[in-house]
């Protein structure tokens, strides 16, 4: 049986922080006061473009992070060494592995079954 590491792959993608601390209040559509869950209702003055500015000086302060996802791309073939030819093949993908001795038992359970529900070997 031979494993082979096919391709690695880095994604770059941004997660959105939803803490309500960030927000820093105004009111709703057309000067209507909005309310948020917990929070005072902050003093604000009617008028200049219906408070568009102060309705969305909240969303100019959300934060987020980026976060780095790898996939990888694995191939594993069994052969029969004396007849020389492929028995069984078989690739997969996993997300974010945290450590190689963590998933090498998920991967191995994994082929296993697959051997023996296509009876390639008989236990």
């Amino acid at each position: 049986m031979i494993i082979s590491l096919l391709d690695a792959q880095k994604e770059q993608r941004y997660v959105q922080d939803y803490n309500s601390n960030y927000y820093m209040g105004g009111t709703g559509y057309y000067g209507t006061p909005m309310v948020v869950q917990g929070a005072a209702m902050m003093p604000v003055s009617y008028g200049a473009y219906y408070n568009y500015y102060s309705y969305k000086l909240g969303i100019a302060y959300e934060s987020g992070y980026y976060v780095d996802d790898i996939t990888y791309f694995l191939e594993c073939n069994l052969y029969d060494v004396a007849k020389e030819e492929l028995l069984w093949s078989g690739r997969t993908k996993s997300l974010n592995s945290k450590s190689v001795e963590e998933e090498a038992p998920k991967f191995a359970e994994m082929v296993v079954k697959d051997i023996i529900s296509k009876k390639v070997l008989i236990p």
